[in-house]
């Protein structure tokens, strides 16, 4: 039917702008599958199937609507011509620059938006490198090789086994395997010869610091999860208040602008969801794996924890006495 209707605006400006037309017209909706055989030709700008006496038929097809396809061929500088009747088609095609604009094409759609669509769907744009960035990052740093060294676990569970209690191997593992379990092992045996509650509460402050830093470095997914949809809400909002004000301020086609209007606006809001969405997930995915990999370190500091108070430390580590006995004095006398 907005075939029909778009067919009849086109003969009402070709037949002298509403007057009587030469011939009657009449406009028939054929049937999926019918064929007539007959010579093409053209009436002025127009296909024509089929001319009797005192009708003549045109040629169309039902074609894919494509939005605002005029606007965005203007924003991407197709010029007018065959170009944008390939793009009409479906067609992709090259422009003497070497750009392939495709029918669908999406930057097409957001410069047809205007200034105010580009620069939002720019911020958006740079939130999305940002998620992929930071995802990417964690990912890597998060992983299971990295919080928890199968060398370091294997070696770990080995000294565990035999009851070692001399430090220097804890150390030497500690060393050759940097990791947050190498890092809560080592403030207990720093603090070796002191009472036993002192050496489990330093592992455990260093324990919920390694923790606070993984999720400190997480973080950024799930703020840039919950600004995302914000800036693509603010983005529609503005859109549309600028609809509104050129659908006032026109004569004929309201409805028509303002349709084109809206839908350009919700642009920025499906952008803002689309990141926001994968983000969240992200996040909520890597918070996970860490736990996990806290709930190993604290099943392994449990196994290793009742040893370290009964490690002798070396003599550069024995703390100093807390008597009063002074080694020198006693020396002296």
């Amino acid at each position: 039917r907005r075939t029909l209707d778009r067919v009849q605006r086109l003969l009402y400006d070709v037949t002298l702008g509403g007057a009587t037309p030469p011939m009657p017209i009449h406009l028939i909706d054929l049937k999926p599958g019918t064929f007539f055989e007959a010579k093409k030709f053209t009436v002025t700008a127009f296909p024509v199937a089929h001319r009797g006496p005192d009708n003549f038929g045109f040629l169309f097809e039902e074609r894919a609507r494509r939005p605002f396809l005029a606007e965005r061929a203007e924003a991407l500088g197709v010029p007018a011509g065959p170009e944008r009747g390939a793009l009409t088609r479906g067609e992709s095609i090259r422009l003497a620059d070497g750009r392939v604009i495709a029918p669908d094409d999406v930057l097409g759609l957001i410069l047809a938006g205007g200034p105010l669509n580009i620069v939002f769907m720019s911020v958006l744009g740079l939130f999305s490198l940002a998620a992929v960035a930071v995802a990417l990052e964690r990912l890597v740093q998060t992983s299971r090789g990295r919080l928890l060294p199968p060398q370091l676990l294997n070696r770990l569970d080995e000294l565990v086994r035999r009851g070692e209690l001399q430090p220097q191997p804890y150390h030497e593992l500690c060393e050759s395997h940097p990791s947050p379990l190498a890092a809560v092992l080592r403030a207990g045996l720093s603090r070796l010869g002191r009472p036993a509650g002192e050496i489990e509460k330093a592992m455990e402050d260093t324990l919920a610091r390694e923790v606070s830093q993984l999720r400190a470095r997480i973080r950024p997914l799930s703020v840039i999860g919950s600004v995302a949809p914000l800036v693509g809400l603010l983005g529609t909002v503005v859109g549309m208040l600028e609809a509104f004000r050129t659908a006032s301020t026109a004569g004929l086609g309201k409805a028509e602008l303002l349709a084109k209007g809206i839908y350009l606006a919700l642009e920025t809001t499906v952008a803002g969801l689309a990141i926001a969405i994968p983000a969240m997930l992200a996040a909520a995915w890597l918070h996970a794996r860490v736990e996990r990999a806290m709930f190993v370190i604290d099943e392994r500091l449990m196994e290793t924890l009742p040893l370290v108070p009964r490690m002798q430390p070396a003599s550069s580590e024995r703390p100093a006495s807390r008597s009063g006995h002074n080694p020198l004095l006693s020396a002296r006398s």
